[in-house]
């Protein structure tokens, strides 16, 4: 698995105070969302029948998905498509 880049901006203020602060969120983070993802998320995503990647800001991805349910509402045999 790649590496996680995680890039926070943190509005207002400057110096010792935002560093610490910008700090304290990377190791709680790296101690704690880091970990939990890779033990309960990751290993999961091999029982999906579908990973979307980028999740809801993959338009391509949502625009097929979209799609493909209105036509199961319209009643257009979907097997016959794919």
């Amino acid at each position: 698995m790649a590496e996680n880049i995680l890039v926070i901006g943190i509005a207002g203020g400057t110096g010792s105070g935002k560093t610490t602060l910008m700090n304290n969120i990377m190791a709680q983070y790296q101690s704690t969302v880091k970990p939990m993802h890779e033990k309960y998320v990751e290993p999961s995503k091999k029982y999906a029948n579908l990973v979307i990647p980028e999740g809801g800001k993959n338009v391509v991805a949502l625009d097929m998905i979209m799609g493909r349910i209105q036509k199961h509402l319209d009643g257009v045999n979907i097997t016959k498509i794919f």
